[in-house]
Parts: structure tokens; C-alpha cells; sequence
């Protein structure tokens, strides 16, 4: 049995009449204009299969013309994707030739890894960091798991060592995907254009391009060789993924694949951030080896991540404007008819080494108004600048005692603070970029500033009685004049015009990195 995945049904799909189901490639383009949306329950599954559906679309069609594209309530033609039927071998996912994402080296090695190696959340071998935990031998997958494990690859693959490379992005950064209202439509905005000829995907190679990565090439690019084992019928053992009854795929060889050591060739994703050269240089903090935006070390700087998501809001915002980091966006807003709004989801995969700690996606609504007028965006990221400068957690440890500030359970009264306020500063930033985008008049803009830095001020108030009655040494009295404190501080930074853009920082350093020098009497 070959199981060609034009055909058979593996994409887990959202129809817009709530009907969920898996199809395969032919009916999930064809169909495109009545599914709602990949559904996917892992959102980095959901990012792997866009890139692939924009791969096949982009193979099958090149670069997007006007009078190619079909109306928003229609799907794509079927006629469009002739080259997919005319290769039908390449999406074998089994069998003794040629299949899909699969390295033909291999079919004559013995399957010796267990087939959960293809998917970063399940357990393998010695891992403990997982809520599941079940024997190799046990472990088996069934075959629309399999293929979306190969496509997965791709995108998320880490550093998997002994010869494992990561991913095209190398570990997985931030990606960012503007969405539609239905499949069809999130294809449209996502469609990518390229100006290179020499550009094959995994399942076609050909001769690739001298002087840069391609589209089809970096969409499909293969970090591991894999060779699928037998498949499988044993008693009544289910998919260790998604539950389904059926024979399953229990080995698999899974070497490494292509890497880009050494290879010298410029590659941009652009579905993923590009950071500024000197945040690029501060990268160490949350574990960056290169320009690309992505999450921090959720374990070793759990504040940090907390407040990522102001990195993810500036990136956005930023990419409305022609030069911006986030091509995709830019190139959306620039497709959306007038007066749509722009929804954008951003998925983020938080990883250390080889290790994936978490995988989640939050969607943003940018208003057309923010789109278009420079100033509005302008005064959106001055705000998002000044929580950066004035480092709320500051004020926190304000008032707590300097002898009390390294025990452990004030770290952990402090990390679980960070979280909390990020938490509710997301909600009324989300909540302030809607207030701006309606206001009629500057002065209308100037009192939602002003409502905004308010929120702000509330939402630290509401945490530093808590902190204080935990970790603050002393009387009752003693905790009110500390919190008091603490307060006192940050009402003097926050005084400032509601159309200010230069901010005053407040000082970023309130525990210093191991073996910096510090003066005597420092805190």
C-alpha cells in the first residue's frame, strides 16, 4: 500500500460550516474557499502545513498574478495543479519507490528509531520533560500522523546532535502568519513571490539556485533522512498522537539530513522576524545565535518570556511599514482590500538545545487606520518602547528588603508576578490599539494614551500588596511603606505628556549577571 497523500486524508481541516475532518492535498486546495481554517491541535503542526500548501501552490502556479488569483468566496481551480497529478509519485508515503519526504539511502538501513522521533512534544528514549510518558516499544503511529510528522520537520526541527542539524531557520524562531477568513484567502495573503528561476522543492530536486534559497527550496528543506518502517497491525494498540485505531508505523531510521553548515547562500523566511543588528548582538539573553526572533529560554529567563509577547507587538506593527522584519505581513497588508482589518497569528515554539519546552499561538487584529497611519503606529511603539525602559520589575523589587531579594521563594513570588502582569498588560494593550484606531480627534488619542499608562500603574498596584504581604519583611506598617515606596517610583517615571516618545529609562539592572563587578554597598 503506498498512500498517497493527494488522495488519502491527513490534513486535519475546519470547513466554515463547523465540519472538522482530515483531507488530502487536491480537496484541501480545492476546496479551499469553504475551510475555514488548519486544524490542527499543535500550533507549530499548523505553521508546517501552511508552508507546505504554499510550496505546492507556488509550485504549481510560480508568482502571483492579478488575474490569476480567483474571488475571495471561490476556490482555487482545479485545473491549477495538473503538475501535481502528473507527479503522483513523489506523495507516496509508503512503499518500495520513491515517497514523499523520505531518503531512498536509507530504505535498506534498519528502522531501528522509534516513530516518535518524528514529533518534538511526544517522549523518546530518556526524555523526562513531557506530561506522557510511555516505552518506545509502545509507541506507533498511524499514517496521516506519519506524513504530518515529515512535513513538520521542516520548519521545527532543533539541534538533534550526532549529526542532527536543525531546521532551515536553524532552532525555530518566532513565525508569523496572516490569516483570512478562510483557507483560501489565508493562501492569497501568503502567497510568496520570488525573482529566482533555479528553485525546486524536496519531492523535484533539481539543479538549485548558486546564489540564493529559494521559496521551494526553504519550505521543503529536509534536516533529517527518514525511512518510514512497516506498517503494522498489533492487537488493538491505537496512534500514540492522535488515537485512531488502524495499522500503525512503530520504527523508522532517522539520521541526519541536510544541513547548512558551510553553506554560504542567503536565505530569508518570510514568515519569521528579522531582528535589528544590535538586538541581534544582545541575543545571549534569551538564547539567540542569530537575527531571527525568537522566544527566550522559558526556564532560565522566565521573565523574559513573560514578556515576549511586546516583542511579537512591535514586530507587527513595525512590518505595516515597507522596510519592516516580517515580509509576509508587509506583503499582506499591501493585499488586503480597504478598510480590512489584518489578522495575524504568531507561533511560538520555546526551545533549549534540542529540547522543545513549549508550543503555542496567539492571534493580533491590526485595524486598516494602523496600517496606514504612520503616526498611530509610531505612538503604539513608543509605548511598547517605554515598558521596556522603565523594566516594571524594577518597581516590584522596590519593595522588597535587599537582604530578601535572593531567597527562593521570592524568585518565584517575582516570576510568578512577571507573568500575571505581562498577562493583563497583553489584554489592555490589545484593548489600547483599538481605542486609537477609533479616536477622531489627537486629543480623543492623547486620553486613550493617558487611559492606557493608567492600566499600566493599576496593573503593578494590584500585584505589590501581594508581593509584599509574601516576601517583605516586618510589621504590616513596614509592608504599606515599602509597597508605598515601590508605588511613588513609578507614579515620578509615568509623568510624562501622553504625546511623549523619548522616555525616561529607569535602571535596567536589578540583579546583576554572575561575576560582574559590583561596587561596594550596591544592592
Amino acid at each position: 500500500m503506498t498512500y498517497n497523500l493527494l488522495d488519502e486524508p491527513w490534513i486535519p481541516v475546519l470547513y466554515t460550516n463547523g465540519t472538522a475532518c482530515r483531507v488530502g492535498i487536491k480537496n484541501a486546495l480545492t476546496q479551499a474557499g469553504r475551510i475555514r481554517q488548519i486544524a490542527a491541535s499543535n500550533p507549530m503542526d499548523r505553521v508546517a502545513i501552511m508552508r507546505f500548501l504554499l510550496a505546492v501552490l507556488y509550485w504549481c502556479k510560480g508568482n502571483p498574478t492579478t488575474d490569476a488569483a480567483p474571488a475571495p468566496a471561490d476556490s482555487f481551480p482545479e485545473d491549477w495543479f495538473s503538475k501535481l497529478y502528473d507527479n503522483r509519485d513523489c506523495f507516496n508515503l509508503l512503499g518500495g519507490g520513491k515517497r514523499f519526504y523520505q531518503s531512498s539511502d536509507e530504505a535498506d538501513k534498519n528502522a531501528e528509531r522509534p516513530a516518535s522521533d518524528l514529533f518534538a512534544y511526544l517522549p523518546a528514549a530518556t526524555e523526562i520533560n513531557h506530561f506522557q510518558h510511555v516505552y518506545d516499544r509502545t509507541v506507533g503511529l498511524c499514517r496521516a500522523c506519519c506524513a504530518l510528522g515529515l512535513v513538520r520537520l521542516s520548519a521545527c526541527a532543533t539541534q538533534g546532535g550526532q549529526g542532527k542539524s536543525p531546521s532551515i531557520n536553524n532552532a525555530p524562531p518566532a513565525y508569523f502568519l496572516p490569516r483570512g477568513n478562510t483557507l483560501m484567502e489565508t493562501l492569497l495573503l501568503n502567497w510568496p513571490s520570488q525573482e529566482l528561476d533555479d528553485d525546486y522543492p524536496s519531492w523535484d530536486m533539481g539543479k538549485q539556485a548558486q546564489q540564493s534559497i529559494g521559496i521551494l527550496e526553504g519550505f521543503t528543506w529536509q534536516p533529517r533522512a527518514v525511512w518510514l518502517g512497516p506498517l503494522i497491525q498489533i492487537g488493538d494498540r491505537r496512534c500514540s498522537r492522535c488515537g485512531a485505531q488502524g495499522p500503525l508505523v512503530s520504527k523508522l531510521v532517522f539520521k541526519g539530513g541536510r544541513s547548512r553548515s558551510g553553506d554560504r547562500r542567503a536565505w530569508r523566511d518570510p514568515l519569521t522576524a528579522q531582528r535589528p543588528t544590535k538586538a541581534a548582538s544582545n541575543a545571549d539573553k534569551v538564547g539567540n545565535k542569530d537575527n531571527l526572533l525568537r522566544g527566550p529560554d522559558p526556564v532560565r529567563y522566565p521573565s523574559y518570556e513573560a514578556a515576549f509577547w511586546r516583542e511579537l507587538a512591535r514586530a507587527m506593527l513595525q512590518s505595516a511599514s515597507g522596510d519592516g522584519p516580517v515580509p509576509a505581513i508587509r506583503v499582506a497588508g499591501q493585499r488586503l482590500s480597504y478598510g480590512t482589518e489584518l489578522s495575524v497569528t504568531c507561533y511560538e515554539p520555546l526551545t533549549k538545545q534540542a529540547k522543545t519546552f513549549d508550543e503555542h499561538g496567539d492571534t493580533w487584529k491590526i485595524a486598516y487606520r494602523l496600517l496606514e497611519d504612520v503616526v498611530l503606529r509610531d505612538l503604539a511603539l513608543a509605548e511598547i518602547d517605554g515598558l521596556d525602559d522603565m523594566n516594571l520589575r524594577y518597581y516590584i523589587v522596590q519593595a522588597i528588603p535587599r537582604q530578601a531579594q535572593g531567597r527562593p521563594e521570592v524568585k518565584s513570588a517575582l516570576a510568578m508576578v512577571d507573568a500575571e502582569i505581562e498577562a493583563t498588560l497583553r489584554t489592555q494593550f490589545r484593548r489600547f490599539l483599538d481605542e486609537i484606531t477609533v479616536a477622531v480627534s489627537r486629543e480623543e488619542v492623547d486620553r486613550r494614551v493617558e487611559g492606557w499608562r493608567h492600566g499600566v500603574r493599576d496593573a503593578v498596584r494590584a500585584v505589590l500588596n501581594d508581593v509584599s504581604s509574601m516576601v517583605a519583611a516586618g510589621s504590616p506598617l513596614r509592608q504599606r511603606e515599602a509597597t508605598q515606596k515601590a508605588l511613588r517610583a513609578l507614579h515620578r517615571a509615568m509623568e510624562r505628556p501622553a504625546n511623549a516618545t523619548n522616555l525616561q529609562p529607569i535602571p535596567r539592572a536589578v540583579q546583576k549577571p554572575k561575576g560582574a563587578a559590583r561596587k561596594r554597598g550596591a544592592a
